[in-house]
């Protein structure tokens, strides 16, 4: 012991550093050991979360494919009812339109339709233009009708005095 570096108190000191230092390895392993239930505990808690929660998603799963399959079927039944709808509006197949007379067709399919409406917006637009700009009945103008009134009363006047004779009396006679 006294070949030692620091002799026998040096060694004292050693063995008391170690003694130290496994007196707090030991408390903490009894610290580490009281807190292993309560993370057993806390291990068990979130195992179960995980098992609930992987029955949510199973779940979840089943119902998004059960929701796909009804929206598969919905678009067969939108198919199956647009083709009865087609048929119906449409007896005679995709090319019955075709072979329509053109009068049917005028007033059957909905391009038809649209050249009747457009043709009729046309007419009246170019009518209201056409009556805007030149009306089909010229306004009248009172004076020149009192002045052509006057006249007729005038001329007729000197063809009623000059075929009367001094013997009579009363209005002109027209004859």
């Amino acid at each position: 012991i006294s070949a030692l570096p620091g002799g026998a108190d040096g060694v004292v000191a050693s063995l008391q550093e170690e003694r130290a230092r496994a007196q707090r390895l030991e408390n903490r392993l009894a610290a580490v050991e009281a807190g292993v239930p309560q993370l057993r505990k806390e291990l068990s808690d979130e195992q179960a979360k995980s098992a609930d929660l992987g029955d949510s998603i199973a779940t979840l799963r089943r119902d998004y494919n059960d929701l796909q399959e009804e929206n598969d079927a919905l678009h067969d039944d939108v198919e199956t009812y647009r083709s009865k709808y087609e048929a119906l509006a449409n007896p005679g197949g995709a090319d019955a339109t075709a072979s329509l007379p053109w009068w049917k067709w005028l007033f059957t399919s909905w391009q038809g339709i649209t050249v009747c409406v457009l043709a009729a917006v046309g007419f009246g637009t170019v009518g209201v233009l056409a009556m805007q700009r030149a009306p089909l009945i010229e306004p009248r103008d009172e004076a020149d009708d009192r002045e052509k009134d006057a006249d007729l009363r005038d001329s007729a006047d000197e063809e009623g005095e000059a075929s009367r004779q001094p013997e009579d009396v009363g209005p002109p006679q027209r004859t």
